[in-house]
Order: structure tokens, then C-alpha cells, then sequence
């Protein structure tokens, strides 16, 4: 709580500065809007969500002034989240496996094996009927999601290669802080080490972890490469970067800049982010190459046998979490 509290400092300074610094450039008609995010600027997920926002205001008019604080200068995700409950946010950009510790059914994203292939995202994130179900579900919280990102699949790195279910038993795994991973984990033979975002190159420099689950393209892009060496295709999870705004933000909204971003999502998810994540991923990969990073190919069907029955237990007697699940399978690729 006394975090939150600095940050609320922090931000009220912020936005005067702004302000004042901003006059010329913010004239009575734009909205000035604060947007807090973990990721780096310059990368593929940064490029998605300027793009997104440089979309909204073509389609608005040039309505709206993003500020974006990138790197977690406002705190880690779980605080951001609260702070945008609170009205000292606008918007922020926040994972699966974060909101489902609040909002229980986005752990659908979080599930092994669940969202497999690219046609499939790409339907289910810019569909209507998906969109305003997580609207209905997010609504008590006092958040709205704007648009999901396709976080693409998650495997295991360390300093050995995690060819079998085996090869992970007793290894000390972080993980994201989400009760999903954690059973993933377990289930696998390993023991899940939940640490944020900022402290994973340290818990795997100072051997707190043996190794992680994460992007192939974190080895370079997060420097994993300079200290673990191997990075094996299981392809576990899939989870979805959401960018949720206060509900206060969005009811100020005209029914034209609602549409707008509707608009503005589709076309992002559609025409721009996995594209330009194929490009991005490429010169990663051959970054974390030039480390001494061993990139391994695996056969998943024993992670997959092992972990299948995951989707049915999550959903066992509860409507909301079956009605999620049916909606994102109805998106299923038929050529998979």
C-alpha cells in the first residue's frame, strides 16, 4: 500500500510537469492520456501498442496525447493494475498471468496448450464475441479491456536443455506469478520459483533459479543468454498481453473514439503485431546465437500428455470459465 501511495506521488507530479511543459503541444481538445507498461521501447510489443495508439488518432482526428512510461517506471504490473482501479492511471499494459491473480477466468490465457495456432489468435483477439465477454468479466474490477496482444508461445530456457519432462524434475523454475504456472511447473517435475519481471536476470545470474519459462527472444532482448546457454521449444503456454484502461477513462469516450479503437485493434492485430514480431524474433534469435545460446527442438507430445488435463479441471463446475473456453475454440484453426 505505501508503494501504491508513492506512486500516486509520482504520477501527480508527473502529470503537472507535463502539463506545463506540454502546453503548446496539448490544446483544449486532445485528451492527455497516462499509459504504464514493464516492456522496453523498441521493441516488437512497444511497436504494437505505438502503432495502436498512432491508429486511434488517424481514425479520431488526432484526438488524444499518449504518454507512455515504459520499462516499469511506475511499479510492476500487479501495481499498475491497481493504480488505473483508482483513476491514477489511464491505461496500462498487463499479462494474463498478473490479471488472472485478480480476474480469475483470464487464467484461460495462462492454460498449456491451449492456443496454438496464429489464425487462431489472430480470430479469437479481434473478435467481438471475446472481446466483450473479458469486457463483462473485467467490469466489477473497474477496468476495460482495449485490446489483446498475442504474447506468442512460451517454452523453457536454462543452463541445460529441458528435452523431456524428466530433464526439468527438481530444477528451481521461475515463473510469472499466476497459479496456473505454478501447476505447470509442478506438474513437469519442477519447482516453480514465482519472481517479477525485473528481477529475472538476477535470480538467473545469482543461480536463485536454474532456469525460466519464457520467450525464445528474451535471451537477447532481456540478456538471459549472457548467463543460462539453452532454450528448448515445448511450447507450453501461449498468454495474452492486455492493454486495459480505468473505467472512468473509457466512459469519457465518445461512441466515435469507442469505435475507433475497435478499429484500431483489429487492424493491429491483424496487419501489424505478428508480422512485426516474425521480423523482431529473427535478429533476436541470432543475437542470443552470437552469445552461445543453443536453441533445442523437442518432442512435446509427453509435455502435452502430462499437462492436458489442465483445461478440463479449470473449468469443472463453473459456467463462466466453460462459456470462455468454447468461445476461444470456436476460433479453432481447422488446418491444425
Amino acid at each position: 500500500m505505501n508503494k501504491i501511495l508513492c506512486l500516486l506521488t509520482i504520477l501527480t507530479l508527473t502529470t503537472c510537469i507535463g502539463g506545463e511543459k506540454d502546453t503548446e503541444k496539448v490544446s483544449s481538445n486532445k485528451k492527455f492520456v497516462r499509459v504504464a507498461t514493464n516492456i522496453r521501447e523498441n521493441t516488437f510489443s512497444s511497436d504494437s501498442l505505438v502503432k495502436f495508439f498512432e491508429l486511434i488518432n488517424q481514425k479520431t482526428g488526432d484526438k488524444f496525447q499518449f504518454q507512455i512510461f515504459y520499462n516499469g517506471q511506475l511499479g510492476e504490473q500487479k501495481e499498475t493494475f491497481e493504480l488505473i482501479r483508482v483513476d491514477a492511471l489511464d491505461m496500462t499494459w498487463i499479462n494474463s498471468a498478473v490479471i488472472e491473480s485478480a480476474i480469475p477466468e483470464f487464467g484461460a490465457f495462462n492454460l498449456p496448450y491451449f492456443l496454438v495456432s496464429d489464425k487462431q489468435v489472430e480470430q479469437a483477439y479481434s473478435s467481438d464475441k471475446l472481446n466483450n465477454f473479458l469486457t463483462e468479466l473485467a467490469a466489477p474490477f473497474d477496468v476495460v479491456p482495449l485490446a489483446l496482444f498475442d504474447n506468442t508461445s512460451r517454452s523453457f530456457l536454462g543452463r541445460k536443455p529441458y528435452l523431456t519432462p524428466a530433464d526439468l524434475k527438481g530444477e528451481k523454475i521461475r515463473i510469472q506469478q499466476s497459479p496456473i504456472y505454478v501447476d505447470i511447473v509442478q506438474r513437469l517435475g519442477g519447482n516453480p520459483i514465482p519472481i517479477s519481471f525485473s528481477e529475472v536476470f538476477t535470480a538467473l545470474q545469482q543461480k536463485v533459479v536454474d532456469g525460466a519459462e519464457g520467450g525464445q527472444g528474451t535471451m537477447a532482448s532481456q540478456r538471459y543468454g549472457e548467463v543460462v546457454k539453452h532454450y528448448t521449444y515445448t511450447y507450453t503456454t501461449r498468454p495474452v498481453n492486455v492493454l486495459l484502461s480505468s473505467k472512468t477513462f473509457y466512459n469519457s469516450l465518445t461512441e466515435e473514439e469507442k469505435k475507433a479503437i475497435v478499429e484500431a485493434r483489429n487492424e493491429v492485430i491483424t496487419n501489424f503485431h505478428y508480422q512485426n514480431f516474425l521480423k523482431s524474433e529473427a535478429k533476436l534469435i541470432e543475437d542470443a546465437k552470437d552469445l552461445g545460446v543453443q536453441y533445442h527442438e523437442t518432442d512435446i507430445e509427453p509435455f502435452r500428455k502430462i499437462l492436458a488435463p489442465m483445461l478440463t479441471e479449470w473449468a469443472e463446475n463453473d459456467q463462466k470459465r466453460k462459456e470462455l473456453l468454447e468461445i476461444v475454440a470456436s476460433f479453432e484453426d481447422k488446418n491444425q
